[in-house]
């Protein structure tokens, strides 16, 4: 089962047929490692589409052993996928060379005390022994503080795309820590907040990631095709550390997730049950840390749902962060309810969920000034469900930031 799983997963990346798109087979997995049970593969493509081969992951056993293994496994290249990232993401910014090093230390004691003082305290138990896990497996094969390089790509993953709407996280942050505390923000800390803004102001930005899904009269067979496409700066390095990851949690679901060997989460998945997982930027100005980061929530969905009502109660039962729009879709639903995908609008406190042909995507208009007049941007559909940038939730357009 749990091999024809793996094989169901690298077939739907990479054989799907989409314009725009090549068609590739897998010719060969190619053993690279072992720790436990465990095992890292590279995979050979037909067509070889890529310079660079995707790394094939498939972990097995309770959550330190998973964590322990892919340190072992990945920890070189997660390390030179930090480092190779951050090194272009300065260089694409104008940032003189000599200053890399002061600036990379900087970014990554600002990404530390997000993560120790707000993202990580609502992270369950048990993800949180996986990455305890990742910092041993380091620890084994020479690298130290492995499990920082890990946390800190999930705070930045979790940050706005418009660096400026930092400050509502900020703000947030200020006014629980003054509530507890009754003291003053540290001069070092703006000092340092300042540095970065700096350094990253002419970065390159998120562009525009998109999610879909459709099924019943729409397909072929009336099967679920979901999909998520990640829009962002292709120089930065990442595409040398292309990873599939399979966790077989002893106490949950299998699931996986398509992405980087730096990214210890999911930006895209699925889990055995035919559940899947997108995600796309929501900007708004209701924005805090003081919730579940979004690369751990998805797979904590993964890892606990096998039907839209059991994800989307789950969902609530966890809090938000920052604007995020969020997909999730089931190819069970397809039989049960008709209504195989869930999308989430979110933001600091709000949620707004819309299943297919929800009437407020029609009731969202856009004032056109070249025609002087109020246009639809919604146009809700039966069996099928889309979002990118945007949302269609009043409440949501009111505190939209693009």
């Amino acid at each position: 089962v749990g091999c024809a799983f793996l094989l169901a997963i690298l077939l739907q990346c990479v054989t799907a047929s989409t314009v725009g798109y090549s068609h590739s087979n897998i010719t060969s997995y190619n053993l690279m490692g072992k720790s436990n049970n465990s095992t890292l593969y590279n995979i050979t493509l037909s067509n070889d589409p890529y310079e660079f081969p995707i790394y094939f992951i498939d972990l097995w056993g309770d959550r330190t052993t998973m964590g322990n293994d892919y340190g072992v496994l990945l920890g070189t290249q997660i390390v030179d996928c930090y480092n190779l990232f951050f090194s272009n993401l300065l260089k694409d910014a104008g940032v003189p060379r000599f200053l890399f090093p002061i600036l990379e230390k900087a970014i990554g004691l600002f990404l530390d005390w997000q993560w120790d003082n707000w993202l990580s305290k609502q992270v369950t138990p048990e993800l949180m022994q996986e990455l305890d896990g990742i910092e041993q497996g380091g620890n084994s094969i020479g690298i130290s503080g492995l499990k920082n390089y890990i946390t800190r790509t999930i705070t930045l993953a979790n940050l706005p795309s418009d660096m400026d709407d930092l400050k509502f996280v900020f703000a947030d942050e200020y006014a629980q820590w003054q509530k507890e505390t009754g003291g003053e923000i540290d001069p070092s800390d703006s000092e340092l907040l300042n540095m970065i803004q700096n350094a990253v102001a002419k970065a390159p930005p998120g562009l525009q990631c998109s999610m879909f899904g459709v099924w019943g009269s729409r397909t072929l067979g009336g099967d679920l095709y979901s999909a998520r496409n990640l829009d962002w700066a292709s120089n930065l390095g990442l595409d040398q550390y292309k990873c599939v990851q399979v966790w077989h949690p002893q106490d949950s679901y299998e699931h996986s997730a398509v992405g980087y060997s730096i990214m210890y989460g999911v930006l895209a998945g699925m889990n055995s049950k035919g559940i899947s997982v997108h995600e796309a930027n929501l900007e708004s100005n209701q924005e805090t840390f003081r919730g579940f980061p979004w690369v751990l929530r998805l797979r904590y969905i993964m890892e606990n749902a096998k039907n839209i009502d059991e994800a989307w109660d789950l969902w609530e039962n966890t809090n938000n962060t920052i604007g995020f729009n969020h997909m999730i879709a089931s190819s069970t639903d397809v039989a049960k309810t008709n209504h195989a995908a869930l999308a989430i609008e979110t933001m600091a406190g709000y949620n707004a969920f819309f299943l297919d042909d929800d009437p407020r995507e029609a009731g969202a208009l856009y004032y056109d000034a070249d025609l002087g007049k109020e246009v639809p941007v919604g146009f809700p559909l039966k069996e099928a469900l889309w979002r990118t940038n945007h949302g269609y939730d009043p409440t949501i357009r009111e505190h939209y930031m693009w």
